[in-house]
């Protein structure tokens, strides 16, 4: 079935691809002086198709080139449902006898030189679809398509490295091979090497107790969870602003961890040990 340009170029304009180019000879033709081609093109669209707006038949568009000009649109191949659609286009030259066929597949975009469109073979529908033909299959958003081994399946990918969970879910399991503790920390710890554990684990650092009129303050070591007897005491009054309030002794328990501090009168402020 044959039409004429104006019936095929009648789709709007905003869904096509534009085709621009120059057609030349490789010699100088006498009766021109010139070696822009004077041919006519037939392109044809040999397979039903549609894409997400129009339905179209087959059909043969006839187009006139003079003294080389091209200009024309076409709907492209990549949005074209089924996949592996394309055109075959024959040119009629000199002898006005068309030559073999070659083959363009149009992609969306342009406008593009014929020469950006030619292919030497046909897209197979295997190596070339539409991703608007496939469906869901009872995938959810974020998975991807693996290999099972048998068939592709749909599935969150999995983590490695520092992290653990799958790609939805992860959680930070260690920090350069080392693993974290999954034990929750609470306020005023921070991460610390075990080496005891083997792993990274949320410690207290210092433990800040306040008393008032006292001249002894004993802070336990289950209290202040410091974990060593290597620790320092540090007291303040309880002015503003603060001053520093020297202990006249303090010490701490080897085995319990907890700590005695003594004034030689009564003190009121606070007491921070790290």
């Amino acid at each position: 079935m044959r039409f004429l340009a104006c019936l095929l170029l009648s789709t709007p304009l905003w869904a096509q691809t534009h085709i621009i180019d120059t057609l030349r000879y490789r010699f100088t033709d006498p009766s021109t002086n010139s070696n822009l081609a004077s041919c006519t093109m037939y392109i044809s669209d040999n397979t039903p198709s549609s894409d997400a707006n129009d339905t179209y038949v087959p059909a043969t568009l006839t187009y006139s080139v003079i003294n080389g000009l091209v200009n024309l649109a076409l709907q492209p191949n990549d949005t074209g449902i089924p996949a592996g659609t394309s055109y075959s286009v024959q040119y009629a030259c000199e002898s006005d006898q068309p030559l073999p066929p070659e083959i363009w597949y149009v992609p969306s975009g342009g406008p593009y030189t014929i020469r950006a469109v030619r292919v030497a073979t046909l897209p197979g529908l295997g190596l070339l679809f539409n991703p608007s033909q496939l469906t869901g299959g009872g995938a959810i958003p974020g998975q991807y398509l693996e290999w099972s081994g048998t068939s592709w399946v749909a599935q969150v990918p999995d983590v490695g490295g520092d992290l653990s969970g799958s790609a939805e879910t992860a959680t930070v399991s260690g920090i350069q091979g080392h693993p974290v503790s999954a034990a929750a920390p609470i306020d005023g710890q921070m991460m610390r090497w075990s080496a005891l554990a083997g792993q990274w684990q949320p410690v207290q650092v210092r433990y800040t107790t306040t008393f008032s009129g006292l001249t002894s303050v004993l802070i336990s070591g289950a209290t202040h969870q410091l974990a060593t007897q290597n620790l320092s005491v540090t007291c303040y009054d309880s002015a503003t602003p603060r001053n520093i309030v020297e202990p006249d002794s303090w010490t701490v328990n080897p085995a319990t961890y907890d700590v005695t501090i003594n004034f030689t009168m009564a003190q009121t402020g606070t007491c921070t040990i790290r």
